[in-house]
């Protein structure tokens, strides 16, 4: 079983992708796989409304990794934020 987290950002597509780069990096691979997108969908805004959240997010990063590396895999994303 894979677990994947979505994180919104507010930076523009380049510097997210950038940054992301660096953090899988120091995942030593335990990350299982990451996307960047600026595409963020007809609906983003409702939903993270619906959390509580302001609009304005540009694009979104995506990481997924394996359940059993849950522990470890979460640090890495903790760090990157």
């Amino acid at each position: 079983m894979a677990i994947a987290y979505h994180i919104y950002a507010d930076l523009d597509i380049q510097t997210l992708k950038r940054r992301t780069e660096a953090a899988a990096k120091g995942t030593q691979n335990l990350w299982e796989g990451w996307w960047v997108n600026d595409d963020l969908g007809p609906f983003h805004e409702e939903v993270i409304e619906d959390y509580g959240d302001q609009k304005g997010y540009k694009t979104i990063m995506t990481s997924r990794y394996f359940k059993d590396r849950r522990v470890e895999a979460r640090a890495g994303l903790i760090e990157f934020f």
